[in-house]
């Protein structure tokens, strides 16, 4: 009895470290949609491996105006073991003055033009078993910087685009995005889901009034904020040991490799960081706003 309420205890634990969850998620908190809404999977395959959908401010639980994105988030509608490979794992994201997809767009059968990749991985391994329900995270190699003011005062919408490699896509595939559907009979889509080989080539195209599940964390980009006013200085580089930092005291700090994966990360309570378990390779150390390349011997 004993060993197996000590079983349960470690496995609750394990599951809970290395569960994760966003600063911020999408989920309209207006109460002429949530009261309208629900839930639906939408698993890759090959008809359907992409996914695009026009976000609101509104619909986020606290998104700011202008920051930074570090980490993107997928809401996950399936059980998948760490370990488990996504071909060509893509998101990008971009901005857009319609609340709906334009008409152009759903003639002509295009996806949203203009948008930034900010992750990509050719053989993305999940970093963590994931139940039902789970966030899947990625850290993005280079954080993306967003205002969504426009000239007139207004507010732009965030476009996020989710891919998975069709040309190495089976089925049924272990990323199956969550999203969130709107009883809105009638009213224009604003989201998309195609199938689409690399390089892209429309070949099914389809809408909804629907978006999936998707969370970031962000670093503001506050004026007063005074880690901006100071250059963050790394040595030695190339590095052996211990990786020191100047102007990073009491920080946070995250070490990716190219892919971002996540590998160390803790806050900083000296001048240095152990890098010495690490493998010989390029990696990327992000403290705040500032992402800094460096070389492990």
């Amino acid at each position: 009895m004993k060993r197996s309420i000590l079983t349960t205890v470690l496995l609750t634990f394990i599951y809970s470290a290395s569960a994760q969850t966003p600063q911020v998620y999408a989920l309209s908190d207006n109460s002429d949609t949530t009261s309208n809404l629900w839930p639906g999977d939408w698993p890759f395959h090959g008809n359907q491996n992409v996914l695009e959908a026009i976000y609101q401010q509104g619909n986020f639980n606290n998104l700011p105006v202008q920051g930074s994105i570090t980490d993107f988030y997928l809401k996950i509608a399936s059980d998948v073991a760490a370990g488990v490979i996504i071909h060509g794992y893509k998101v990008e994201i971009g901005f857009t003055d319609f609340d709906t997809i334009p008409p152009g767009m759903q003639q002509n059968f295009q996806t949203f033009p203009n948008l930034t990749t900010v992750f990509y991985d050719t053989a993305f391994a999940i970093p963590y078993n994931i139940i039902d329900g789970d966030w899947l995270k990625v850290t993005l190699p280079t954080p993306f910087t967003y205002n969504l003011s426009d000239q007139n005062g207004g507010l732009k919408n965030l476009v996020v685009h989710i891919s998975e490699d069709s040309n190495t896509l089976s089925y049924p595939t272990s990323l199956a995005p969550r999203s969130y559907f709107y009883y809105m009979g009638g009213t224009p889509p604003i989201a998309l889901h195609a199938s689409s080989l690399y390089p892209p080539s429309v070949v099914n195209f389809s809408m909804c009034n629907c978006r999936p599940f998707i969370g970031f964390d962000i670093q503001p980009n506050g004026i007063n904020d005074i880690t901006r006013e100071k250059k963050l200085t790394v040595y030695p580089n190339p590095a052996k040991e211990a990786l020191y930092l100047k102007n990073a005291e009491g920080q946070a700090y995250l070490i990716t490799d190219i892919a971002g994966r996540v590998l160390l990360q803790g806050s900083m309570k000296g001048r240095s960081i152990d890098v010495g378990m690490l493998n010989s390779g390029l990696y990327l150390l992000r403290i705040g706003t500032e992402t800094v390349k460096f070389v492990k011997e």
